[in-house]
């Protein structure tokens, strides 16, 4: 940011306290705009920070939704796997009295 001085010698303190007010009142309104920008641009990351989100929480319940039926389907394996060792044993070795 660039402030130049007043291009007439200052002659007065009315003069100097003028040019220093209207130094600072531009530099107040400049800083104010890029203010300004920064909360534009930092509420277009929020928003796109929660789109991100919800397509990630989407996808993360779909993934979930599948690994639990898998989960039940391979639990459904098993419990027959262990129905037919079962039925093996008891045919294989007859029960020791």
């Amino acid at each position: 940011m660039d402030v130049h001085p007043p291009h007439a010698a200052i002659h007065s303190w009315r003069d100097f306290f003028v040019h220093l007010i209207i130094i600072t009142l531009g530099l107040l309104i400049a800083l104010g705009l890029e203010g300004v920008v920064e909360w534009a641009h930092n509420k277009h990351l929020v928003h796109t920070a929660e789109a991100n989100l919800r397509a990630e929480l989407q996808d993360n319940r779909k993934t979930l939704a599948g690994d639990l039926r898998f989960l039940n389907n391979f639990q459904k394996q098993m419990e027959s796997d262990l129905s037919i060792l079962s039925t093996y044993k008891r045919r294989i070795m007859p029960a020791r009295n």
